[in-house]
């Protein structure tokens, strides 16, 4: 009996631990790709922007170097590179209403 038991707690242990593995980042800088921002200034190719209440170093991610930033636009988390975030401009779909 305390076989079977500690086969099913190990089967209940080992099936929540792979769930864990499709679970998203939610802090640290993996948490960061994905995250809308807003532009607070912008000059050139660089500025700065506002993801989840923490102004970033930033600068327009390599996919999107025609695209040109103001002030107050949304932006998207490509990558993060120390502390300088990689960004792009959003899709009107990513905007949430």
């Amino acid at each position: 009996g305390a076989g079977v038991i500690a086969c099913l707690w190990v089967a209940v242990a080992a099936r929540k631990s792979l769930a864990t593995r499709t679970l998203r980042a939610r802090a640290g800088r993996e948490g960061l790709r994905g995250r809308l921002g807003v532009v607070r200034n912008w000059t050139g190719s660089g500025g700065q922007v506002l993801v989840d209440g923490a102004l970033w170093q930033a600068r327009r991610s390599w996919a999107d170097e025609d695209g040109v930033l103001s002030e107050g636009d949304s932006v998207v988390v490509e990558r993060v590179s120390g502390l300088t975030l990689a960004v792009r401009k959003a899709e009107e779909w990513e905007i949430p209403c």
